[in-house]
């Protein structure tokens, strides 16, 4: 009886459904199968910090009822398959730390209305931040750093109602911090240092309220009060500092 394995639960219904795969650094090696495409019932996949290698398989767009898919910390490689726009009650996507994750981002990920937290940090993705992702309404946590994204930060995102974390450190971003992200409600932290951006945070701009802005302050001229401390980064002034 499965129900009865490590790292597996169960729902009685019908004598036993798995929903549930939690499996962290187990050292697990190999690919995930296509047959996990099967597990239709399943709502947690969190298989964290062990040797998963290969590709994301395109049958996890089968996985209509998963909420949850953590593979932080493993081996995987190529592409986001577009097939994960049909997990429409995803809230969790955590892909952080795989390196050979690569490619652009799918579009349809803008879709997933109520995906939660986005951790895609720590990978090879590249080409632009789609625009598409200002339709994650739901977002907290945006995790896109040290990967190779090009292109302006999406004016898009500063209308995200729920962010509150968003972090694009170490990419290849360039242009200005849109000004609109000033007026972005719930954002508490922003971070885009190592980064490719120039212009200038004026005093009265919105952007000086967030609560931890991490910026390189020879490249970005940030005219916010020291004294709020909240601008933090390479060159910038700390508090006291006229």
């Amino acid at each position: 009886d499965e129900c009865t394995w490590q790292g597996i639960t169960c729902e009685p219904r019908e004598g036993g459904v798995v929903v549930g795969l939690e499996l962290k650094a187990e050292k697990l090696e190999g690919e995930l199968p296509n047959e996990l495409g099967g597990l239709k019932d399943l709502k947690e996949l969190i298989l964290d910090g062990n040797k998963i290698n290969g590709t994301i398989p395109q049958q996890i767009g089968n996985l209509k009822n998963l909420e949850t898919l953590c593979l932080n910390k493993n081996r995987l490689e190529g592409n986001l398959p577009k097939e994960i726009k049909q997990l429409d009650l995803l809230r969790e996507l955590e892909l952080e730390s795989n390196r050979f994750l690569n490619g652009t981002i799918p579009t349809e990920l803008g879709f997933l209305t109520n995906l939660e937290v986005l951790l895609l940090g720590y990978n090879s993705f590249s080409g632009l931040i789609p625009v598409e992702l200002g339709g994650l309404s739901s977002v907290v946590m945006l995790g896109l750093q040290f990967n190779s994204f090009n292109g302006p930060i999406p004016v898009q995102l500063a209308s995200l109602p729920n962010l509150e974390e968003l972090h694009l450190t170490g990419n290849d971003l360039n242009s200005t911090i849109p000004e609109e992200f000033g007026s972005t409600p719930n954002l508490l932290t922003l971070s885009v240092e190592n980064n490719e951006l120039s212009g200038t945070i004026e005093e009265d701009s919105g952007i000086c309220n967030i609560g931890f802005i991490y910026i390189d302050c020879d490249e970005i001229d940030s005219k916010c009060s020291p004294n709020k401390g909240n601008v933090i980064g390479n060159h910038c002034a700390e508090p006291g500092q006229v």
